[in-house]
């Protein structure tokens, strides 16, 4: 399960994730109007130093679908198989900004590239979509949509 814990100083916001469903509420939100704020976004590609954090998030989507039994990726499973060699897929996180104190990642976006016979051009196959339901609203579903659909081409 994730798990978060919001701390407000000032204007610094911070959010603690440690495993499953933020049990927090709606917290973040209000973590981010406390600090005086409209939350932006910034996407990034993910390394190798952040599986972890998309263990995470892939963990947070499977509670949200009440997949949870059905995930057996491990942080080692995801290093191999997105950072090795031969990456099987890319992955896209997004980092909520709230009046200059990043907090995040709050979503994940993980894509393959595909090839149509058909039309003979290439695409963009997105696996899977995700932010943490404490910050939807905020327009970061469709940045990281756009960015993975812009990042194999």
């Amino acid at each position: 399960m994730l798990h978060g814990r919001i701390a407000v100083t000032g204007k610094t916001v911070a959010v603690i994730l440690t495993g499953g469903n933020i049990d927090a509420g709606d917290a973040p939100r209000a973590a981010v109007a406390q600090a005086g704020g409209a939350m932006s976004c910034r996407i990034v590609a993910a390394t190798a130093a952040d599986v972890g954090s998309i263990l995470t998030l892939i963990r947070g989507l499977a509670d949200y679908g009440a997949w949870h039994t059905q995930v057996v990726a491990t942080e080692d499973s995801l290093r191999r198989t997105l950072f090795g060699p031969r990456a099987a897929a890319e992955t896209l996180l997004a980092y909520a900004d709230a009046g200059g104190a990043v907090v995040a990642p709050v979503g994940f976006a993980l894509f393959f590239g595909n090839y149509s016979t058909f039309l003979g051009q290439a695409g963009v196959y997105l696996e899977d979509l995700f932010v943490l339901p404490a910050f939807r609203g905020q327009g970061i579903r469709p940045r990281l949509f756009r960015a993975g659909g812009t990042a194999g081409r």
